[in-house]
């Protein structure tokens, strides 16, 4: 499968860290990358496994709080699959661990290449 696996983390707290996670096809990678492009993320690390990104919570709790960012990516043909372009699924909010963030509470948001 051509995709990502998105999971973002509090950085400040051990005991509660997962905020959210989801897959998403080609192309659900393109948020945090606009994130950085605006000046309202970094990216600490690119390698796909993971890329990783550092943003304060106002720059990501709005785009996620009623689920993944929407994408347009590709339709992907492989040898014995068709998958269609755009799709995200098993995304998972824990929404009180989410509104307990602080607005300039860093989160981290690792982005894992699922080719």
């Amino acid at each position: 499968m051509l995709g990502w696996w998105i999971t973002i983390n509090r950085a400040s707290d051990p005991r509660e860290t997962k905020v959210a996670s989801w897959e998403a096809s080609l192309g659900g990678d393109d948020w945090p990358n606009h994130l950085v492009e605006c000046g309202q993320a970094s990216q600490v690390q690119f390698n796909g496994y993971p890329n990783r990104y550092e943003a304060r919570a106002a720059n990501v709790i709005p785009v996620i709080e009623h689920g993944p960012p929407p994408h347009a990516g590709p339709m992907v043909i492989g040898d014995d699959y068709v998958s269609d372009g755009g799709w995200s699924r098993d995304f998972t909010l824990n929404a009180d661990v989410a509104s307990r963030c602080s607005p300039d509470e860093v989160l981290i948001i690792d982005v894992w290449d699922q080719s």
